[in-house]
């Protein structure tokens, strides 16, 4: 909807109009729900109450009659009194090596392309209006020119990290239509250029700077895209050290590790923020990282974390966000709370209790989702498989005496003894079992804002204690199980009764 200057707000506090603001006056004027002071209404929004004192166009104003609307802003609502130009994504790639030991910059150079040819469009546009960009850092910042004209991408290096510039505006920020075969190319000369480095360290938070400022120079906003590996040891703005004590678990002392260790990281998120700019961070740690500190860019600026770390790190879920545990990392453990606090009220049901699926071939079914069951070990059968969703982990927990019918048609084996438990995907087989299971992880999967890795857990394995983590109704080492829980609660309220 659109009205002339934009939506009608409270003159006090500058609340907007909403179903809960009282008209008095004749509706000549309204009184805000937030501060109690009146505001006039002025003529073109003017309209008579009825009896009851409601105005009587309610029904037909979406501001008036529904929880959440929208305006279409004018010029008076944007930056320079101009609307804003498309937005433009800008990658950024730690390229230590860190990040080529642990397959991150091939993985992603190889599969980038299919990012890029889907980018957000608006409805009825053919092309994505959205321009990229591409930044490689490790003690040095690589910057790429991908203009059209040049014979191939140049790649630009800013060695001084004390004060970050765009060494190049023209030919940075392209479409994928324009520069798709130069977009090809960068993606090979990537790994070929920086494989051999072999720089242990790398800086963070220039990159991002880096990022922030080609945006602002193209006058236009977007996101940056992070791709990092590991903690910020060298020297540059954002240089962090390794702070990680577990002594201090359960001490007073442990609120410090979970804040950010400089206050630099939220100064330079309020400036992307100013300059219109969220920051996605995708975090591929093999140690201590300091997401407290890294994180809160993310966080300020509107962004997510994706940080992937082994199975193990995913599934001490019960949970390692809101209770002590000795084996969670700080890292993990603010990791989780950051994701927490973003999750909806549907994901952080998942997150808190875990669908169990079983895939028990007498179970599945021709369409829909197979039968949940419990969060129990009681619950699963050594005669089938089971698939577990947590809304970030998927776990196919495959039992002991699983039919040789079911591992032939599923797995492509007989025993399970030859069950590959880092497969990552189930591989297409020609029969009813495998692509009524296939489709049902490619429906959880569809629901899902990140991608969900597959992994396999067989009975009486040593990762079997992984999979019994999500198990939320069972006993553990941080509490009691579901029915003792239910008998202690049942138990203080005979107390408090007595």
């Amino acid at each position: 909807m659109s009205v002339l200057g934009g939506p009608l707000r409270c003159r006090r506090c500058k609340a907007y109009i909403n179903p809960n603001v009282k008209f008095v006056d004749g509706g000549r004027k309204f009184i805000c729900n937030l501060c109690c002071v009146d505001t006039e209404v002025p003529p073109e929004y003017f309209c008579n109450l009825d009896h009851t004192g409601r105005r009587a166009d309610t029904a037909e104003r979406p501001e008036l009659s529904r929880g959440s609307y929208e305006f279409l802003t004018t010029t008076d609502y944007c930056k320079g009194s101009t609307f804003p130009q498309s937005a433009a994504y800008i990658f950024v790639i730690d390229v230590s090596y860190a990040s080529f030991q642990s397959g991150m910059v091939q993985t992603l150079t190889s599969n980038i392309a299919a990012v890029l040819n889907n980018l957000p469009k608006e409805e009825g546009q053919e092309k994505s209006p959205i321009r990229v960009g591409f930044v490689t850092y490790n003690t040095q910042l690589h910057f790429y020119n991908l203009k059209p004209s040049l014979a191939q991408p140049a790649m630009l290096v800013q060695p001084d990290m004390s004060e970050v510039f765009v060494p190049v505006v023209d030919g940075f920020l392209v479409t994928v239509e324009e520069a798709q075969t130069h977009l090809k190319t960068l993606m090979d000369l990537i790994p070929a250029l920086h494989s051999q480095e072999k720089k242990a360290e790398s800086v963070m938070l220039p990159a991002i700077q880096a990022g922030c400022a080609a945006l602002k120079a193209a006058n236009r906003p977007g996101k940056v895209i992070m791709f990092h590996s590991s903690l910020p040891v060298a020297a540059g703005p954002g240089q962090l050290k390794n702070r990680e004590d577990k002594k201090l678990l359960n001490t007073d002392k442990e609120a410090t590790l979970l804040v950010p260790a400089d206050p630099i990281f939220e100064k330079v998120a309020r400036e992307c923020v100013d300059a219109g700019v969220g920051v996605d961070m995708f975090l591929f740690p093999h140690a201590y990282i300091d997401v407290a500190s890294v994180g809160k860019i993310a966080t300020v600026t509107g962004g997510v974390i994706q940080r992937y770390l082994p199975l193990y790190s995913h599934c001490l879920l019960r949970s390692p966000a809101l209770m002590p545990s000795v084996e969670v990392s700080f890292d993990e453990k603010s990791n989780l709370l950051q994701r927490l606090a973003m999750m909806t009220v549907e994901e952080t049901e998942l997150f808190l209790y875990p669908r169990l699926y079983n895939l028990n071939t007498s179970t599945l079914g021709n369409e829909g989702m197979p039968p949940i069951i419990r969060s129990s070990y009681d619950r699963i059968r050594e005669s089938g498989a089971h698939l577990l969703d947590n809304g970030l982990v998927l776990i196919l927990w495959v039992g002991a005496n699983t039919p040789s019918k079911w591992l032939q048609e599923v797995m492509g084996v007989t025993v399970l003894d030859q069950v590959d438990p880092t497969v990552g995907n189930l591989q297409p087989f020609d029969n009813p079992t495998s692509i009524r299971i296939r489709g049902i992880i490619d429906d959880i999967r569809a629901k899902r804002k990140q991608h969900l890795r597959l992994n396999v857990v067989r009975q009486k394995d040593k990762t079997e204690h992984i999979f019994m983590q999500f198990l939320v109704e069972d006993k553990t080492e941080q509490g009691m199980n579901y029915t003792d829980f239910l008998c202690s609660i049942h138990r203080e309220i005979r107390n408090i009764l007595s």
